[in-house]
């Protein structure tokens, strides 16, 4: 019988971090999801490897610390998207991409 089963996010760069750090609340679902964005929009345009995408975002979430609190209103959230755009962008352009 053919089955489904998950990867999972053992022996993946990030270790399965951004999983738990999008659990953890407060603005850090956002923070995730602006970084996964712009990271993304990096690799598609030839900036950074793919692998880098999860290490930008570990780069990230690794200083999002401000954000983990409960946002009291829609301007905290788009201040905590904002400020990750901004921390991803700064990321992206410390990776160095391979030569082939």
């Amino acid at each position: 019988m053919l089955g489904v089963r998950t990867a999972g996010h053992r022996g993946l760069p990030g270790g399965g971090a951004g999983p738990a750090r999008r659990r953890a609340g407060g603005c850090l679902t956002a923070v995730y999801n602006a970084a996964n964005e712009e990271a993304a929009a990096a690799f598609l345009a030839g900036r950074i490897s793919f692998p880098a995408i999860v290490r930008t975002i570990a780069d990230v979430l690794a200083d999002a610390d401000e954000w983990a609190a409960e946002p009291a209103t829609v301007d905290d959230v788009l201040d905590a998207q904002r400020w990750a755009r901004e921390r991803a962008r700064r990321a992206v352009t410390q990776e160095v991409m391979p030569t082939r």
